[in-house]
């Protein structure tokens, strides 16, 4: 019987799933697939309209690196589509176009 895990496909997407390092599956022009980055945490946003919509500055350092950390090695994709869908609130829409099925707008919830 063929062990799908050990495929290169499938150790590769599983290691991209988990923000660890991955080849790519593209061969370069020596004929290598080419090593890509583990995902990394980007720097905490400073902007006066994060601080005043998204309330960032009330995540302490710790839980920031928590919360990243969990999401991506913890959680497979079903849960981080849960966990992101959590975090919007829908809004009825204030001004309807006739030709615009919309019925809400998407709005980011505190955190």
């Amino acid at each position: 019987m063929a062990n799908r895990d050990t495929w290169f496909r499938n150790t590769n997407k599983s290691q991209r799933l988990r923000s660890e390092a991955y080849c790519s599956s593209l061969k370069n022009e020596q004929g290598e697939f080419p090593e890509c980055a583990p995902r990394l945490m980007g720097p905490r946003c400073d902007s006066k309209r994060c601080q005043r919509v998204r309330s960032c500055h009330l995540l302490s350092d710790e839980d920031h690196q928590t919360i990243f950390s969990s999401f991506w090695s913890m959680m497979d994709w079903d849960q981080r589509k849960i966990y992101v869908v959590g975090l919007a609130d829908m809004v009825d829409m204030k001004r309807k176009k006739d030709s615009n099925r919309r019925q809400h707008s998407v709005k980011q919830g505190l955190f």
